[in-house]
């Protein structure tokens, strides 16, 4: 971030008690901090952060030198009941090093991106701290979540240690059958390495996979539709289009998943829907689709439903 023209300590000051200002539209504060003088009152400073982080990230401070020590300050009053917070303070403890270059690393972390194991097996090689601080993190965090960035570091860790952290989050998954069960099957089994104890985690989660398959209401839904024999795995996709082409809706069905039918539409929704809502959803533009079916599928009686959800010609 560029720094402007300095300001005074008192006129900093003046800003960062400007509570009702924080979270303005533009990042007021952060524009704030970029241009910080030293000498201003560390416990100012640290109100600052705290009223800051209320609603703005960890993450958004990475790149903000100014705030470091108010920063480790929040992470060790905050260590035992927020997430991120938690594996800063610990990362930071455990690790080696000039503080300021491990604190960008350990901020850099505290968000979601999508995750590669070989990405991070790298940065556990150069930070092994990361692990005793995902391991803190998910500790205190939302087994159910599916952000948590610490999750994907401890399923490429793959330490006992990593995993018995993680074995309520699975086991959870595995009760509740829901979406994030299909979100771990898909972004986190692929993170594990082989061995015994993820072998075993993969079994269980496959197995409530299977056991909510048996029972979705799909099977009910396909026989409305006359499908007689349908195969294990039911999967299709109808993608609607207007008359230029543009698809109006994309309707994904999938028996392996909590969410069994799903639908979008650009800038409108993106998610979840059941067969009798999506005629009104579809738009009086749509005048045709493309459907794509798994193998072994009736067709015919696909074909035959998704005709009746077209809009009638005026």
């Amino acid at each position: 971030m560029a720094r402007k023209k300095p300001i005074s300590v008192a006129a900093a000051e003046a800003k960062l008690r400007d509570a009702a200002r924080l979270h303005e539209p533009g990042d007021w504060f952060l524009k704030v901090i970029a241009n910080l003088p030293a000498g201003v009152d560390p416990a100012l400073l640290d109100a600052a952060v705290e009223r800051y982080l209320e609603t703005g990230t960890l993450h958004d401070l990475r790149d903000l030198a100014a705030v470091d020590e108010a920063v480790v300050r929040h992470v060790e009053r905050h260590e035992h009941d927020r997430p991120h917070a938690a594996f800063v303070a610990v990362g930071l403890r455990t690790g080696r090093g000039p503080i300021a270059s491990r604190l960008r690393d350990l901020l850099e972390l505290t968000a979601w991106t999508p995750p590669r194991r070989d990405v991070l097996r790298t940065l556990i090689a150069a930070r092994p701290e990361i692990v005793e601080g995902a391991r803190a993190a998910e500790a205190i965090g939302d087994p159910t979540s599916t952000t948590s960035p610490y999750l994907p570091i401890l399923a490429v860790d793959g330490s006992a240690d990593s995993l018995d952290i993680l074995l309520p989050r699975f086991e959870a998954a595995r009760a509740n059958r829901d979406a994030s069960l299909d979100w771990l099957r898909r972004v986190v089994v692929p993170l594990f390495g082989d061995t015994a104890a993820a072998r075993a985690i993969v079994a269980m989660l496959d197995e409530a996979a299977g056991e909510r398959a048996e029972v979705s209401p799909i099977w009910a839904f396909l026989a409305e539709l006359g499908v007689a024999k349908p195969p294990a795995v039911v999967r299709f996709t109808v993608t609607f289009r207007a008359l230029d082409g543009y698809p109006t809706m994309i309707l994904t069905v999938d028996s392996a998943k909590a969410a069994w039918m799903h639908a979008s539409r650009k800038n409108w929704f993106d998610g979840p829907i059941a067969p009798a809502e999506i005629a009104a959803k579809l738009g009086r533009f749509t005048v045709g689709y493309v459907l794509r079916t798994s193998a072994g599928l009736d067709r015919e009686a696909i074909d035959r439903w998704v005709r009746t959800l077209l809009p009638t010609p005026s």
